[in-house]
């Protein structure tokens, strides 16, 4: 048990906080999450996780948006 954060950051620097939830997947525990981006747009996301038994997990990544074409 523990917990997952998440945010992401566009180019500007406006942050959105990411409500994540969890959803059992056969044995381990996914957490999804929706965030609003308008295109085109580069996101920076950061994730911690946080579990009692050990220090805190970060994974940061970026992602590029492109309207369809």
């Amino acid at each position: 048990p523990g917990t997952v954060t998440a945010v992401a950051t566009d180019l500007l620097g406006k942050r959105q906080q990411i409500a994540l939830r969890a959803i059992d997947s056969g044995g381990y525990v996914d957490h999804v999450g929706v965030v609003r981006v308008s295109m085109p747009d580069t996101l920076r996301f950061r994730v911690e996780a946080r579990t009692q038994a050990a220090s805190p997990a970060t994974l940061e990544f970026h992602r590029d948006f492109f309207p369809p074409q």
